[in-house]
């Protein structure tokens, strides 16, 4: 078994450590940059008069910090989506509400009942450019008035598809390590059609539901739903994998 990590540069390091520890064979290939982005004065002045503060992800927190958003207003009630971003912003003397465990995703958080009664709320969402709309639309459907503050930008790395296959069949990659949709979309549009079959075979981890039925629609039939992004949660599936 030979694990394939595809998270952004830099956010590979605890999962490659335990999988060293645990004596599992891997290999680290980011599938998604992540760079600063310019925030504008709108979207700092929603973020300053917010109710709500919604992050969506560790890259949030980091980048909103380096933005110089951090601290947020005293009176805004903060939200996390997922337990690392929550353990993120603790670093930062915040403490977050953050989804159940076991349903750390937007889904799981808006089942809390702060996020239920928002009425004429001002939520600001937290995120990188582009993203998803379905919990905004949600949180709007639900009353509340909703805008994003943008802080940073993902885009594809630079890799040639053919090259960086043959370097993963040539480790023997049986195991793809998916941690969000727009990872999953970069690796298939990555695989040429000579390394299609070898994809099949691949064993595809996912964080949530969703990306699970992106994954099968777009054929690949291996996957596994660790049901968080998180290191644990992913590593308890790796593990399930390697013990069969």
């Amino acid at each position: 078994m030979h694990i394939l990590l595809t998270r952004a540069k830099g956010s590979n390091q605890v999962m490659s450590e335990v999988l060293t520890q645990r004596g599992i064979a891997h290999s680290v290939t980011p599938l998604l940059e992540v760079q600063s982005y310019c925030v504008d004065i709108e979207q700092k002045q929603a973020l300053n008069e917010a109710d709500i503060v919604i992050f969506i992800s560790v890259n949030a927190v980091i980048y909103a910090e380096h933005s110089g958003l951090i601290p947020l207003n005293q009176t805004a009630q903060c939200f996390a989506v997922g337990s690392a971003t929550h353990h993120e912003l603790r670093k930062l003397g915040i403490d977050p509400q953050v989804a159940v465990s076991g349903q750390h995703h937007s889904e799981g958080l808006l089942e809390l009942d702060a996020l239920k009664l928002v009425n004429n709320k001002k939520i600001t969402i937290v995120r990188g450019c582009g993203g998803r709309e379905w919990l905004a639309d949600v949180l709007r459907n639900r009353g509340a008035k909703v805008e994003y503050c943008e802080v940073y930008q993902r885009k594809m790395p630079d890799y040639t598809g053919q090259k960086i296959c043959q370097v993963w069949q040539e480790s023997k990659v049986s195991a793809i390590l998916i941690t969000s949709g727009e990872i999953l979309s970069n690796l298939i549009k990555l695989v040429p059609k000579e390394s299609v079959a070898w994809l099949m075979s691949c064993f595809i981890v996912v964080p949530s539901e969703r990306v699970a039925e992106l994954a099968k629609r777009a054929g690949l039939s291996n996957v596994i739903n660790a049901g968080s992004a998180s290191s644990e949660e992913m590593l308890a599936a790796v593990l399930d994998i390697t013990h069969d």
